[in-house]
């Protein structure tokens, strides 16, 4: 955003006229982003994409051509304020969308807290955040975007929101289907990504001055149990890294863990 603000300033010099004109054909959106560290690094995504595409964020949702919310639904009290949160955003009676997951675990609850929904996208659909964005600029209501197959979201542009942390993505979904968590419903089944590209990831981030590495999953304790190799694998593969960074790990149940922590 500084690139894009001192580039204006450019033009506003040079001519002023045509300047203010670009500035005003210029689409802002207004985004609030909730939940774990899997998906901010979703959210860092869906940016990229909005960003690149020349769409500017603003802090004022009243002034913002588009509204974009990146839900959490982990806990029925998180759900439930969430949920509040999307009807006092509908009721700006700007071009809504709504992303993360909460989409995939209460659809109907959604729908009747924001009747007049833009668009709406699932944890797997992040990188149609494009077509979501253009739809709501055009005025369409109610556009779905849902996927079975996960993406391969380690190959999606992404943005720092923080630019001395890199969070990476090491997996998506769960091996689990326990009765009390919604994980498998708004993440879908297990699908680990290649400890190599884990670890190029790694590298370019530390080459570009990051020194803090955030690898995150639903579950990363699970990791590779779907590709025969696991989570003490990848961070052999991941200390193998040249520089100085500190590498944390997050979010894990015990039942996996506990096997390869020796």
């Amino acid at each position: 955003m500084v690139q894009s603000a001192s580039a204006n300033a450019s033009k506003l010099q040079e001519s002023p006229t045509n300047a203010l004109r670009d500035l005003d054909s210029i689409k802002s959106i207004y985004v609030e982003g909730y939940g774990c560290t899997a998906n901010k690094f979703d959210l860092e995504i869906m940016l990229a994409h909005l960003i690149s595409a020349g769409y500017r964020l603003t802090d004022v949702p009243r002034s913002a051509d588009i509204v974009l919310i990146n839900t959490c639904g982990v806990k029925k009290p998180t759900e439930d304020r969430i949920i509040e949160r999307i009807r006092r955003l509908s009721r700006l009676h700007k071009p809504l969308i709504i992303a993360g997951c909460l989409p995939k675990i209460n659809f109907k609850a959604i729908v009747k807290a924001a009747p007049d929904f833009s668009a709406i996208l699932d944890p797997r659909s992040i990188d149609n955040i494009l077509s979501a964005a253009k739809s709501a600029e055009a005025g369409k209501k109610n556009r779905i975007f849902f996927r079975r197959e996960p993406i391969a979201k380690l190959s999606e542009p992404k943005i720092r929101l923080n630019p001395h942390i890199e969070i990476i993505s090491i997996a998506e979904g769960c091996a689990g289907a326990c009765a009390f968590c919604c994980v498998r419903f708004a993440r879908g089944r297990l699908s680990s990504y290649p400890k190599a590209l884990i670890a190029e990831r790694i590298r370019q981030a530390v080459s570009e001055g990051v020194r803090e590495i955030w690898l995150t999953s639903q579950d990363s304790g699970a990791y590779g149990v779907d590709g025969g190799t696991n989570l003490a694998e990848l961070l052999r593969e991941c200390s193998g890294v040249g520089g100085k960074f500190l590498c944390r790990v997050g979010m894990m149940n015990p039942d996996h863990i506990a096997k390869i922590l020796p």
